[in-house]
């Protein structure tokens, strides 16, 4: 059994025992079958030691039976724990002779061989002290992996990925339409811009969510803002029609530290920076109120606060308003997963998919090209936000430790930077 740290009392007000289940179903609509993939548990126990972490990282039993030998937890507290946590974590298929049907009529139409996985994760999560089980929560989502092949030269063109929280057949049937969307952009004579920066830049909701999530949302995390160079500039604002809250809607009311979770945390009110995303961990070193943020990816990652769910509040207009009176701009549909550099504030991110916008309309492809930004110069900008919200699912990396983390967004306008 591995301890992160040293044990320092014999007492502890919480436990917060965590159980990750994955299970890998793969389609052939060529010979019509599914593979179903060993499915695999991982348990960890995570509790507080007034300033440490202790994180205990083993089977599940061996975790309980540590509990009951070396903590002294009653035998009733162990076996409820047992019972929720070792139930079986299964999925089935809805619909698959439809899905097969429209998964070859895909491939005929495009000379493409269509591969789809989906993974089922199932994070079970139980806190309790010694005189009884304080909380329950099972999350559970779907990852729908996708990767599209040549039938003759068998090199693939495209690899995606695609999270959802239920699973039913209009899911599947959005999933196909996003892949010959991109088969078909895949397929058309691009244009290669230069000089990005002279363009309006218009964002469909996802991309905007990936936008704010990776480059303004880690840097309010508590441990990325204390390094960057925002710490520095007392008067940094955006313009006030910026506002966002985290931890938005949560059905969840504790973290992994089994920390209350506060919902609806303002980050960003009228462009001001309101809060920071915080940890009972980070507190101590920040001198900042936790905000139950402490998230722990995997069995073999630290927990670091983390963002859970970001809203961003929409705006009066539709962003069409704006977009039919542009005559130089690029319309993004589709961004890879972004990097920043919190020490600087620069971000840098790949634009997969986008059109070229010419007088109000759509009108080409763009070849993908990188996109980069300043926080500083972002702030300069004018920005501009739709009057509809829509909900989309991701998987975000920090340190090694991948979460499954939500946008409420509406879609963005970002007018063209006015440097001579």
């Amino acid at each position: 059994m591995n301890v992160k740290s040293r044990e320092k009392s014999s007492k502890y007000k919480t436990y917060t025992l965590v159980s990750e289940y994955s299970s890998t179903k793969i389609f052939s609509a060529a010979n019509q079958w599914i593979e179903d993939l060993p499915p695999t548990v991982t348990s960890r126990l995570n509790f507080m030691n007034e300033y440490d972490v202790i994180i205990l990282q083993h089977s599940l039993s061996s975790i309980l039976s540590y509990l009951s030998k070396e903590k002294k937890l009653p035998q009733n507290i162990i076996e409820n724990a047992k019972n929720i946590l070792e139930d079986q974590c299964y999925f089935d298929i809805p619909a698959i002779e439809q899905i097969f049907s429209k998964m070859k009529e895909l491939e005929k139409k495009y000379c493409m061989d269509v591969r789809i996985a989906i993974e089922l994760k199932e994070k079970r999560k139980i806190i309790f002290n010694h005189n009884g089980v304080i909380y329950v929560n099972k999350e559970r989502y779907y990852i729908f992996s996708y990767n599209v092949v040549h039938h003759n030269t068998q090199q693939m063109s495209l690899s995606d990925y695609i999270i959802v929280e239920s699973l039913h057949y209009d899911d599947f049937l959005n999933v196909l339409q996003r892949i010959e969307e991109e088969i078909q952009f895949m397929f058309k004579k691009k244009i290669k811009l230069i000089d990005i920066e002279s363009y309006d830049l218009y964002f469909h909701p996802y991309a905007t969510g990936i936008f704010f999530h990776e480059f303004i949302g880690h840097l309010l995390e508590a441990d990325h803002f204390f390094t960057s160079p925002l710490v520095y500039q007392q008067g940094f604002k955006f313009k006030e029609n910026i506002n966002i809250i985290e931890n938005y809607g949560l059905y969840q009311r504790y973290d992994d530290l089994g920390n209350i979770i506060y919902p609806n945390i303002e980050l960003v009110k009228k462009g001001k920076l309101k809060n920071l995303l915080n940890s009972e961990i980070t507190k101590y070193i920040y001198r900042q109120q936790s905000s139950g943020n402490a998230i722990q990816g995997n069995n073999t990652a630290d927990i670091y606060p983390r963002m859970q769910h970001m809203y961003i509040c929409p705006g009066a207009k539709p962003i069409e308003d704006s977009l039919t009176q542009t005559m130089k701009g690029v319309y993004v549909k589709k961004l890879n997963m972004g990097e920043v550099n919190t020490y600087t504030g620069d971000f840098t991110v790949e634009v997969e998919m986008s059109y070229l916008i010419e007088n109000g309309k759509c009108t080409s492809e763009v070849e993908p090209f990188m996109m980069t930004f300043n926080i500083f110069e972002l702030a300069n900008r004018e920005l501009l936000l739709g009057n509809e919200v829509k909900t989309f699912y991701n998987l975000c990396g920090k340190r090694g430790s991948i979460v499954k983390v939500a946008y409420t967004v509406p879609a963005l306008g970002i007018k063209a930077s006015t440097k001579e």
